[in-house]
């Protein structure tokens, strides 16, 4: 699963990958929603759950989100 939009969230089941971005939208003219972060992980390995939605915080972190 793969969520590159603004305040982009996914999920994936166990042993998928989960490709996140975090876009700075505080920024002005070219730099608006220019990519900060972009993480990837596998359900089920390093503490992400499977089947959980997931966005990525302004440090580039996985948080876990409500549906």
């Amino acid at each position: 699963a793969m969520a590159a939009g603004i305040e982009g969230k996914a999920k994936a089941s166990t042993g998928s990958a989960i490709v996140l971005c975090y876009r700075d939208t505080d920024a002005e003219g070219d730099d608006y929603a220019r990519i900060v972060h972009i993480k990837a992980a596998i359900a089920g390995q390093d503490g992400i759950k499977p089947d959980t939605w997931y966005q990525l915080n302004a440090e580039g972190e996985f948080v876990e989100v409500d549906e």
